[in-house]
């Protein structure tokens, strides 16, 4: 990581912490936002001593910690910063990464576009989820009939219109009076 020819955005976490699956989804999406700009991303597991000693500081137990390496660090001499703040929204990530990174980025727009994109994935696994949920034959038995009731409103409005009523209300001719 030190002598990556990119410059690095760590998240560090301890297996313990408390919004797992939000926050791996946004650091999953925000990814590829950040290749853009040569940035990668890394998220380790410290409780499974996926980082070697004595290149992050230890994050406290149930929270997330967010780290910047910049390019060919070693051979520079700079080292990794780290933001202070656990468990941060990602403004405040893309702020730290702003505030760090050679390139610059325009926070506000990839905040948009991960907020996006995170709200259509989150929409996808509900729609995932709430069929898994259902089953598939009572989800398409759902379907039918809501189809089903649209085939029955739309023929009722279509005799309507065919077989339009009288004055009382009475579908039908009206008898020719004599005069």
């Amino acid at each position: 990581v030190e002598q990556s020819t990119s410059e690095v955005l760590i998240e560090a976490f301890d297996e313990w912490r408390r919004d797992h699956s939000k926050r791996t989804l946004q650091t999953d999406l925000l990814a590829p936002l950040l290749g853009r700009w040569n940035i990668s991303v890394y998220r380790l597991d410290l409780g499974y001593n996926e980082c070697p000693s004595g290149l992050l500081s230890q994050v406290s137990a149930g929270y997330s910690a967010y780290f910047f390496v910049p390019r060919d660090a070693k051979r520079r001499g700079l080292k990794v910063q780290r933001l202070k703040k656990l468990d941060p929204k990602f403004d405040k990530v893309l702020s730290f990464l702003r505030k760090h990174s050679e390139v610059r980025l325009d926070s506000a727009a990839i905040l948009a576009e991960l907020e996006t994109k995170v709200r259509n994935r989150e929409r996808q696994q509900w729609v995932s989820e709430f069929l898994q949920a259902w089953g598939l034959r009572e989800s398409l038995a759902v379907g039918a009939i809501g189809v089903l009731g649209f085939f029955l409103a739309r023929m009722r409005q279509t005799r309507t219109r065919c077989h339009p009523t009288d004055e009382d209300g009475h579908a039908g001719h009206r008898e020719a009076s004599s005069s």
